[in-house]
C-alpha cells in the first residue's frame, strides 16, 4: 500500500464527517423547531431530549460538531499510525515469505 492510498483512506473519513455535519449545522435548528411536536407525539420518552435538542442553537451544535471532529482525527491519527506499523510488518513478512511482488 503506497503513502498516497494511506493519505487517501486517513483523510476520507474526517472529510466525509466535515461535508455530513456542514449539512446539519446547516439545518439542525430549523428542522427541530419544525418537527418538535411531531417528534415529541410519536416518541414520547424522548421528549426531554427533543425539547433540549430544539433549544441548541446553531453555534452550539457547531461548537460540539467540532469537538467531535476533534476527537475524529485524534482517533483516525492513532489508528492509522498503528495500521503504518502494521502494513510494515506484513510488509517484512511478505519479503521473508517470497510473497512480494516488487
Amino acid at each position: 500500500m503506497s503513502a498516497l492510498s494511506v493519505l487517501y483512506l486517513v483523510l476520507s473519513l474526517p472529510v466525509a464527517f466535515i461535508l455530513h455535519d456542514a449539512e446539519e449545522v446547516a439545518v439542525q435548528h430549523r428542522w427541530m423547531l419544525a418537527h418538535r411536536e411531531s417528534l415529541a407525539s410519536r416518541f414520547p420518552k424522548f421528549r426531554p431530549m427533543i425539547e433540549r435538542l430544539s433549544r441548541l442553537g446553531t453555534t452550539a451544535f457547531a461548537i460540539a460538531t467540532t469537538e467531535e471532529l476533534v476527537v475524529l482525527v485524534v482517533a483516525d491519527y492513532y489508528f492509522t499510525s498503528n495500521l503504518a506499523v502494521f502494513l510494515s510488518l506484513y510488509d517484512d513478512i511478505q519479503r521473508r515469505d517470497g510473497d512480494c511482488n516488487y
